[in-house]
């Protein structure tokens, strides 16, 4: 919803072709660009990473230097294919490969950070993909710890989804705020109004299933929710607590139960489960 937002404004977010198209799961479509997305799920599968479990700074260091070079030419492309336009990048595995691509983004975009329920994300993960609802949430807590870090001390452009769900005006007022970011030139480019089109209530279904807000956190995510639900929407410098900048041990543990099972879902289908005896 938000980076369409961004899209229906007037922002360049790359050729048709080249966005992830829709399915089932988001039929307005995904507003990722497909580039992106294929070159980070080849850097986790180097690092024997994934999206839901990613590899540790130490091991993305290693092939920083390999890949930053085509981070910065991609970049460079997509910038001269918005021509006048203004351009906005959406890919959520950025998240949690920022030790390779934040060096870049951060002289380069500005940064909106994106506010939503940890359990509807989590209720979303298990009616996609059959995650437990544990694991979900430590795959939130990961995501979150590891942009809260890049951000700490910075401006963003905070979008709080529930508001805009609920207020379809609040998207105008979000990419309105996050235009202010930009030269006077590309500003001109921007029809803010054009982000209503975005909110399609219908479509946000996963809040309907949280019951009791706030029950299934951990003390650790109840700490990073009352953080990013107290920011104030639009722009708002970031300021972080050192202990919510990395994630827990009960939450790295559960994102590694959630790979286990992963993997043994995958070699059972594949028939390399046990051998019979």
């Amino acid at each position: 919803m938000v980076a369409r937002a961004f899209h229906e404004s007037g922002f360049h977010l790359g050729q048709r072709e080249s966005l992830m198209p829709a399915n089932a799961g988001n039929p307005a479509g995904y507003f990722e660009n497909l580039d992106v997305y294929r070159a980070n799920e080849a850097i986790l599968v180097q690092l024997g990473g994934s999206w839901f479990d990613p590899p540790s700074v130490a091991r993305q260091l290693l092939v920083a230097e390999q890949v930053t070079p085509g981070i910065r030419e991609f970049l460079r492309n997509l910038v001269a294919d918005g021509g006048t336009a203004p351009v906005a990048l959406k890919e959520p595995r950025i998240g949690v490969l920022l030790s390779i691509w934040w060096p870049v983004l951060r002289d380069t975009l500005h940064p909106v950070l994106v506010v939503r329920n940890p359990e509807e994300v989590a209720h979303s993960l298990l009616a996609r993909d059959g995650t437990p609802l544990e694991h979900g949430l430590a795959m939130w807590e990961l995501h979150t710890t590891a942009i809260l870090k890049a951000l700490a001390g910075r401006e963003a452009t905070v979008a709080h989804h529930k508001r805009m769900v609920e207020e379809p005006a609040q998207a105008v007022a979000l990419v309105a705020s996050a235009t202010t970011r930009l030269s006077p030139a590309l500003a001109e480019e921007v029809v803010a109004d054009g982000a209503v089109r975005a909110v399609e209530r219908a479509l946000y279904r996963s809040h309907r299933k949280v019951r009791e807000p706030g029950s299934r956190l951990s003390p650790s995510q109840a700490r990073l929710w009352d953080l990013l639900a107290g920011l104030p929407s639009g722009n708002a410098r970031i300021h972080v607590e050192r202990r919510l900048r990395s994630p827990s041990a009960a939450a790295v543990s559960a994102v590694k139960r959630e790979t286990s099972r992963r993997r043994a879902l995958l070699n059972a289908a594949s028939g390399l489960g046990a051998p019979r005896i």
